[in-house]
């Protein structure tokens, strides 16, 4: 349950953010937390909602690093229209 005192934290987060300069260092930090936290976020979404396709959480992570990288293999996708759409979003 999101409170009050955490929406707050993440305003001040966001404003210092915002805030200080961007160097090319902080840019790729930024650039490879969000694609941590997107991958993990994209792998746990379609095992909640695909989880006959994807029916342990390593696999769900495997296909989301797959699709966040385009690589693709191809061996494990989803089959249900909501886990296609995920898989769209996360491309």
């Amino acid at each position: 349950m999101v409170t009050a005192l955490d929406s707050h934290r993440s305003v001040k987060l966001w404003r210092r953010l915002a805030e200080s300069a961007l160097t090319p260092r902080r840019a790729a930090q930024m650039i490879v937390a969000l694609t941590l936290a997107v991958t993990i976020i994209g792998g746990v979404l379609i095992w909640l909602v695909d989880h006959d396709e994807f029916p342990d959480l390593g696999t769900s992570l495997w296909w989301s690093l797959q699709t966040v990288t385009t690589v693709g293999y191809g061996d494990v996708v989803p089959h249900a229209t909501s886990g296609r759409l995920i898989g769209a979003v996360l491309m």
